[in-house]
């Protein structure tokens, strides 16, 4: 995804404003320091479908103890995206 997001022919077309530009070089310098152990960050995943999957970086199958897992009912109209 990262080198995605890097690909100057994808993204840095001469449509782009500098604004936007900007705000995506903004963003990949926080991305790199998150992947480069610089900066952390909080991950939220919102999977009604429950198809999500992360893997611990202690290469155990239990949650790391700065995990929150939270199971909740999903709302109405999440039920009817999923059908």
């Amino acid at each position: 995804m990262k080198d995605q997001l890097e690909n100057d022919d994808l993204m840095f077309h001469d449509s782009l404003n500098e604004i936007t530009k900007e705000r995506l070089q903004k963003f990949l310098k926080k991305f790199n320091d998150v992947i480069s152990l610089e900066s952390e960050v909080s991950l939220i995943l919102d999977d009604p479908a429950g198809n999500s999957f992360v893997q611990s970086s202690l290469d155990i199958d239990e949650p790391g103890d700065k995990w929150k897992i939270v199971k909740y009912e999903s709302s109405y109209d999440q039920n009817e995206e999923l059908d």
